[in-house]
């Protein structure tokens, strides 16, 4: 199951290639909550024309506001994704989206 470009979806690194049935939107955000993030002003899942899901502002966002507050323990670092059994495949079969110098906006 190929995308756009030769990267694969995440679907084809886990149940192989299988999409789940139950409603992951619900079950990633009583996880966020649970783990201790917080977003009150943003909305996820959010649907837009053409079929696009992302997130979106349900109220104004000031200049300097946080948004989104995550815990240090819910971060993801590449270090850590090396070291996960599904993020690890990711990266070995797309190292040209993780090479620092292939990449100008890396920081």
């Amino acid at each position: 199951m190929s995308s756009e470009g030769g990267l694969k979806s995440v679907e084809s690194f886990i149940n192989d290639g299988k999409v789940d049935e139950v409603d992951k939107f619900t079950m990633f955000n009583e996880w966020c909550a649970k783990e201790g993030v917080i977003m009150p002003k943003l909305e996820y899942p959010a649907y837009f024309e053409g079929g696009l899901l992302g997130m979106r502002c349900k109220e104004d966002i000031y200049h300097r506001e946080a948004y989104i507050m995550v815990p240090v323990k819910m971060t993801v670092s590449l270090d850590k994704a090396y070291c996960h059994p599904v993020l690890s495949k990711i990266i070995d079969e797309n190292p040209e989206c993780f090479d620092k110098d292939t990449n100008a906006d890396w920081e």
